[in-house]
């Protein structure tokens, strides 16, 4: 109602002004208080492969990464068509969700209880010490989890994530599909990859490359589309397929040195 009757006085007062002609509706937008929060239409999970994000141009890690499996770089809702969901944020218009999230101090080792090895393992701070992994996740949680199905429950956000790549080791699928392993000898397409993942998961992923200190490129993410169940029998097609990986581009997929 107050929607309607704000658009009703904004067609009185441009009709008793000289020289209004006409009147497009598109182009008022009357923000409304009362109005729900926009919900996001799915999950993107980034998937990285250490090796090459702590060889990617700009980033410095620690030290070199141990994993020989991928690790989860992030679980961002997504806006259709596939627009990243802003960090929340209190003094917003129009924000991400209705309820008042969990504060990212909230997090703790204490309240991930269970799941804190599991995020260890597969949610690690890569560029510094495991001491700063809460901070990366706290991160995590203020840029995308606040914004997602669950922005009063961090675990509930967090096993979205963890429970597909504990049900699904990327890198093995890559072997078994299409014989694809890290290595510092061969190349691969950028089709490679996408075709092994799609026959493996039956959807399409979105490929994100980046380019090393030598300047090669490189496979650094699989990214996975998640409807906003979160569920592992919810996966959907990406709608973009590739990021920075050209359509000729070689993409290296580097071995531990």
């Amino acid at each position: 109602m107050e929607r309607k009757l704000a658009f009703v006085v904004v067609v009185f007062c441009c009709f008793a002004i000289s020289g209004c002609n006409s009147l497009r509706l598109e182009q008022f937008s009357v923000y409304n208080p009362s109005l729900k929060a926009e919900t996001f239409t799915f999950y993107k999970l980034g998937l990285q492969w250490p090796q090459s994000f702590c060889r990617s141009d700009g980033v410095i890690c620690d030290t070199s990464p141990t994993q020989s499996y991928f690790t989860i770089k992030s679980l961002s809702p997504q806006y259709n068509p596939d627009q990243e969901v802003p960090p929340y944020a209190t003094n917003q218009t129009q924000t991400c969700t209705d309820s008042t999230p969990t504060s990212p101090k909230d997090i703790t080792l204490g309240l991930l209880g269970q799941i804190q090895p599991d995020m260890a393992q597969y949610w690690p701070d890569l560029i510094n010490s495991p001491q700063k992994n809460l901070d990366l996740w706290q991160d995590e949680w203020a840029k995308h989890g606040m914004c997602s199905s669950y922005p009063t429950d961090p675990v509930k956000y967090f096993k979205v994530a963890l429970d597909f790549i504990k049900a699904n080791d990327l890198r093995d699928s890559l072997s078994a599909v299409a014989q694809i392993i890290p290595t510092n000898s061969r190349t691969y397409s950028r089709y490679d990859f996408s075709n092994a993942i799609t026959r493996a998961l039956q959807v399409f992923p979105e490929i994100y490359c980046s380019t090393d200190v030598r300047g090669q490129v490189q496979l650094e993410e699989i990214r996975i589309c998640i409807g906003i169940s979160g569920t592992l029998a919810d996966l959907k097609d990406c709608p973009t397929r590739f990021r920075g990986c050209d359509s000729n581009a070689q993409l290296h997929f580097p071995a531990a040195p």
